[in-house]
């Protein structure tokens, strides 16, 4: 590539748009708590218990996506009613699992107009935090979808392309009520054919990871994936099997088995 010349030979601009995520079943509550609060799952579950206690949400042992008609109502009148017409976008949502039971709800609050901020003087910090997620899960969930503007582009140097890509928000969406990590990276406006300056090559390389030890989150996900247990049995399952000390925490605070357990799982392999 030396004294080579960079080029711009392709400009691709088009409208990008995302989704909000599904309502919360148990066990992406816990995942999710786990990912922004570092939550141990039976810690999730003990405040979800609590909210539902208050009558603020609904059963939080559930791993059904359904909604309510009465639910997706109110929905539609308090997001039209607080951010207008355009931010509303009427949604229903199917679950994978074969097993999942479609007589309950996904885990939403009661009434979403009784918004967190009416509610931060009578919960403590953490039921406000997880009645909060709750709610602009749900909320978000009947929203418009988020719109960016993307940018491509493929610049040509020798035999070789390098591709630019770029974004902007055109439209927040239901992200004005679910925040999430989205990078927004604005390109200068550009020309086909136009000669570029070559200010820094970056060479990297990249090795395949082995694949890292599971945390509450994905160890949930995993039990999820193949079907171990029920949404009332996840917390259990992990908290038992650090009680018996078959697992511990890492400095990560990721699992790793314990010599007891690796002794365990080899004899109940074997037999």
């Amino acid at each position: 590539l030396k004294g080579t010349e960079y080029k711009i030979q392709n400009i691709e601009k088009k409208e990008v748009k995302r989704n909000p995520l599904p309502p919360f079943t148990t066990s992406t509550l816990q995942q999710e708590a786990w990912q922004r609060f570092r939550w141990a799952s039976k810690s999730t579950m003990r405040i979800a218990q609590q909210l539902y206690e208050k009558g603020l949400t609904s059963y939080h042992r559930t791993d059904s996506l359904n909604l309510s008609k009465i639910a997706l109502g109110a929905a539609k009148k308090f997001i039209t009613k607080n951010y207008g017409e355009n931010y509303y976008q009427f949604r229903t949502f199917k679950t994978k699992s074969k097993s999942a039971q479609e007589a309950h709800e996904a885990i939403r609050p009661t009434y979403p107009d009784n918004t967190p901020d009416k509610n931060s003087g009578k919960l403590e910090e953490n039921q406000l935090k997880l009645y909060d997620l709750i709610w602009r899960r749900f909320v978000a969930c009947q929203m418009a979808q988020a719109i960016f503007d993307s940018t491509l582009v493929d610049i040509k140097a020798n035999n070789y392309t390098f591709r630019a890509t770029g974004q902007i928000l055109k439209f927040d969406g239901f992200l004005k009520i679910y925040p999430m990590k989205f990078k927004e990276e604005e390109l200068p406006s550009l020309k086909i054919n136009e000669i570029l300056e070559l200010t820094k090559l970056l060479t990297s390389q990249h090795f395949t990871q082995p694949p890292p030890r599971y945390n509450e989150a994905t160890l949930i996900k995993a039990l999820e994936e193949k079907s171990i247990g029920r949404p009332s049995t996840y917390a259990f399952i992990l908290s038992t099997v650090q009680e018996r000390n078959y697992i511990e925490k890492d400095d990560q605070k990721r699992f790793k088995p314990t010599e007891i357990g690796v002794v365990v799982n080899d004899l109940l392999v074997k037999h």
